[in-house]
């Protein structure tokens, strides 16, 4: 055979096998990639969900130690990481599971109570959840909502409110629907919320919203509105309006809304109370960067001075100030406790770099390092809680969660916007 055949024939085989790579993967959906833990997803449409894409990818994540290692099922530490991708929200509930085992040849069904970690992943919006006891973060909704930066979940996890980016920002609220029989894993269906919607919150099946619109009296108006995940499309209620539209709205309680006006460094700031029924109540005025968290009995809350934060602590019923030794942004870095409301939580470093606080810290142009401090609420006192010092000097966090019976701390670490837990009974 001549060199110039074995050339040609060589060239056939190549194109050959190139044009069955090409078949297999635009036309087949397989391709080299493909191992036994499943397919890589490569493509991706506004709330798509695929069977058959699902059928092919491992539904589980293995979580890791605070260092980086895999850890060992029967000795979880008190601090681990959840996720390693970027998340956009999460939360953390608790439910009753049951089991059933057969002993003598009897059945035996018994009941335990389990905390669960369910968050959201911020590229794709898949809601993955992860029991305290095990090591798996499980995907249970497969639908794809990308450009997801915010997601804020119901406290009992089932009910989500999705924020996406685009040239107008939308914001789709779902519940879970739990897989069928026949599926492996499930979805989330529902609607989107009112044009412009901001600044959303949720306390159980209650939302709480905003909304700035064209306004008769005021020309540019902000809108204080509330309803219910069972009836975001057909039913809300507008109980506040203002001609200023730079708010932060925070559930106080089931009856009760907190309205922050945006803080920054250059600006006094004002706290208000609102009912659901309308009424309302100045807290705090004339507060340079005010930052703020909010309970039926207490405010945490921040002052900027000379580039600088100091915490205060404002009991509502005396009406008295304390000094706190953290220094904290307590809408991001702080939350009460469910059974222990005398107890606040808060991430706080041990010293702040010189910025204009909270502004340069919302831009991301600076970040500290946090520890986690429990803070006496009656005294006014606070403590570090311990953590490895692999971790120390590695955490800016945000969005703190806490576990209905207060054994769990769930947060965001704003400096990758990986999820992370902390043992704390």
């Amino acid at each position: 055979m001549s060199k110039k055949t074995a050339i040609i024939i060589l060239l056939i085989v190549l194109l050959v096998s190139g044009g069955v790579v090409l078949y297999q993967t635009f036309f087949t959906g397989k391709s080299s990639d493909q191992t036994a833990e499943g397919t890589k997803n490569r493509l991706g449409s506004f709330f798509p969900t695929s069977k058959d894409e699902t059928e092919n990818q491992s539904l589980e994540v293995i979580n890791q130690g605070p260092s980086g290692q895999i850890i060992d099922e029967k000795n979880i530490p008190k601090l681990r990481q959840i996720s390693s991708t970027p998340t956009s929200g999460a939360t953390v509930f608790t439910r009753i599971a049951t089991t059933t085992e057969t002993i003598d040849g009897v059945e035996k069904i018994s009941t335990t109570t389990e905390t669960v970690f369910r968050y959201a992943e911020r590229a794709t919006g898949h809601i993955y959840e992860n029991l305290s006891t095990s090591l798996i973060s499980t995907r249970i909704s497969n639908t794809s909502i990308p450009k997801n930066f915010s997601t804020v979940f119901s406290n009992n996890g089932k009910n989500i409110i999705f924020s996406t980016l685009g040239e107008v920002r939308k914001n789709f609220a779902a519940k879970i629907v739990e897989k069928k029989p026949e599926e492996t894993v499930g979805s989330v269906a529902g609607s989107f919320l009112t044009h412009n919607t901001e600044n959303i919150s949720t306390l159980d099946n209650n939302i709480a919203y905003s909304r700035v619109a064209v306004d008769q009296k005021y020309g540019v108006s902000f809108g204080l509105h509330t309803t219910s995940f069972n009836s975001t499309s057909t039913s809300t209620k507008a109980i506040f309006t203002s001609p200023q539209t730079e708010w932060l709205v925070d559930w106080v309680d089931k009856n009760t809304l907190s309205l922050n006006s945006k803080p920054s460094y250059s600006a006094p700031g004002f706290l208000y109370e609102i009912k659901t029924t309308g009424e309302r109540v100045k807290i705090l005025d004339e507060v340079y960067g005010l930052n703020s968290k909010s309970n039926s009995d207490y405010v945490i809350f921040s002052e900027t001075t000379n580039k600088t934060i100091r915490n205060f602590l404002y009991t509502k019923k005396d009406k008295t100030f304390k000094d706190l030794s953290t220094i904290s942004f307590p809408r991001e870095k702080c939350v009460f406790g469910v059974k222990d409301k005398k107890t606040a939580y808060c991430a706080s470093p041990t010293s702040l770099t010189k910025a204009s606080y909270p502004d340069d810290w919302y831009l991301g142009l600076v970040s500290n390092n946090d520890l986690i401090f429990k803070i006496n609420l009656e005294k006014g006192t606070s403590e570090p809680i311990a953590i490895p010092e692999v971790v120390i000097n590695n955490f800016d966090i945000k969005n703190i969660y806490i576990s209905p019976n207060d054994d769990f701390l769930l947060f965001i670490n704003k400096k990758d916007l990986t999820l992370w837990s902390l043992e704390i009974n």
